[in-house]
């Protein structure tokens, strides 16, 4: 954020959640509900819109497939006029037998609500600039002690408008090499 002049300091994102998640029964059907806070700490540029973001979420799943819905209560990621936002997503991570491998299919949808920086970058409103569909593919493999590695293809078709900085569309396809641990 600090880049593209938003923030005259920021380097950390930090993510606050809360919610409830379980099962019905014995049918194998899961949910997730609660709220989620992207709080970027920092100081901003004068007139520049906060981009500190608060979302409401539900999920739905069953065995290795999630459906989940969220929705923004305030100005999404910094975009004026954005209240009402919403994104949508279908994951499955599918374990390939007992090879310690899955693969992670993903699809979602952003939507983004308002007019006021559509209308300021010459389209018609939010949605025109902003709104995007991404995907990802991944390979993981799980080893001993929580440790995982994988690798990822990821992509959108964001709108150059909307998404360039520094000369790049941060939305292009990308290649992520990882190495994870849970505990």
């Amino acid at each position: 954020l600090s880049d593209v002049g938003a923030y005259t300091t920021s380097s950390l994102e930090l993510d606050l959640y809360g919610g409830f998640r379980g099962g019905f029964g014995d049918s194998g059907v899961t949910y997730d509900v609660g709220v989620l806070s992207y709080v970027y700490p920092g100081t901003e540029t004068p007139g520049v819109i906060e981009a500190d973001t608060t979302e409401i979420y539900g999920a739905v799943g069953y065995k290795w497939v999630t459906g989940k819905f969220s929705y923004s209560i305030d100005d999404t990621f910094g975009i004026a006029d954005s209240d009402g936002s919403w994104y949508a997503d279908l994951s499955a991570n599918i374990p390939i037998a007992e090879s310690g491998f899955t693969v992670g299919l993903h699809v979602g949808y952003q939507e983004f609500e308002g007019s006021v920086a559509g209308v300021a970058l010459g389209l018609a409103d939010n949605s025109d600039a902003s709104s995007y569909s991404d995907y990802k593919i991944s390979l993981t493999k799980s080893f001993d002690k929580g440790f995982s590695v994988g690798i990822a293809f990821t992509g959108t078709d964001a709108n150059d408008i909307g998404y360039t900085i520094l000369g790049k569309n941060i939305g292009d396809e990308q290649v992520a090499v990882f190495v994870s641990r849970s505990f």
